[in-house]
């Protein structure tokens, strides 16, 4: 679903970039697909999170 996710948004959308507020346990999860850590943990409700960030590749 987030590989979909992201192929809609880059391919459909034609955005470059994504940014999404994760919970900080999914960090290599997210990971998997692409994305960075690109902030500091803070709380969201009361749960950790933190700021990751994609970036399509566009070199083929």
């Amino acid at each position: 679903m987030v590989q979909k996710a992201i192929t809609f948004i880059t391919e459909h959308l034609n955005e470059k970039e994504i940014r999404i507020s994760a919970q900080s346990y999914l960090q290599k999860f997210y990971e998997t697909f692409g994305f960075r850590q690109v902030s500091d943990i803070y709380l969201e409700d009361g749960i950790k999170h933190m700021e990751m960030f994609y970036q399509k590749n566009t070199t083929s």
